[in-house]
């Protein structure tokens, strides 16, 4: 759910900068952006990590 939320934030700026002329509203949408996106980088880092094929789950795996 939250990876839903800061995509559709991502996209909601991406649209409001196709209409949005002001250079200080632009500045603070890019900022926003900027921020939704490093959010999505560490969610998708973070879940990778976590992911049950990756090989951090595989290093602790042992066998008997």
């Amino acid at each position: 759910m939250k990876c839903f939320v800061i995509r559709q934030n991502i996209e909601h700026y991406r649209a409001m900068l196709t209409i949005t002329t002001d250079p200080a509203q632009r500045l603070q949408i890019e900022n926003l952006l900027h921020e939704e996106e490093a959010k999505l980088k560490k969610y998708d880092e973070d879940n990778k990590k976590e992911s049950p094929g990756s090989s951090k789950a595989a290093s602790s795996i042992t066998l008997q």
